[in-house]
């Protein structure tokens, strides 16, 4: 590390998440696939954490640590680093519905551009959902999001 990364704080060695973070990482990640994060993203990224049994429990100060650390980490990588190193924490029993989570923010704009489409590729791979699974999810969402 460079004399000025030392200075700065910069890596502090493995990084590592517990589910909360996990869930929350991959979610930031999809919603930050095109470099940008819309008010509209922002609002249905925090609606769908309110929303998950995953999140429930937390405090507002263990929220805020969270997201602090997610977004450094966002910042600092990219959301295909993201994705991956939340894809190695994330419990096994929480993979599908975390791939069927953001499939939905993806999807609840009515669209999917490029950049979307590559990093929930990049979702279903390293969370190890078969074909069939992600078609089914990925099909019953843009219905959803259609109305």
């Amino acid at each position: 590390m460079s004399f000025f990364g030392n200075l700065f704080g910069g890596d502090s060695g493995p990084v590592t998440l517990n589910k909360q973070e996990s869930f929350a990482g991959i979610l930031l990640a999809i919603i930050a696939a095109d470099g940008q994060i819309t008010n509209e993203e922002g609002q249905d990224f925090i609606t769908t954490l309110q929303r998950s049994k995953v999140m429930s429990g937390i405090t507002q100060g263990q929220f805020r640590d969270l997201m602090n650390k997610i977004q450094k980490y966002l910042r600092k990588n990219g959301p295909e680093k993201l994705v991956e190193l939340c894809a190695e924490h994330l419990p096994p029993e929480l993979a599908a519905g975390t791939f069927a989570y953001a499939c939905d923010l993806v999807f609840s704009d009515g669209t999917a551009d490029e950049a979307e489409q590559k990093l929930l590729d990049l979702v279903k791979a390293k969370l190890n959902i078969d074909d069939a699974l992600a078609y089914k999810v990925a099909e019953v969402l843009m219905l959803k999001n259609k109305i």
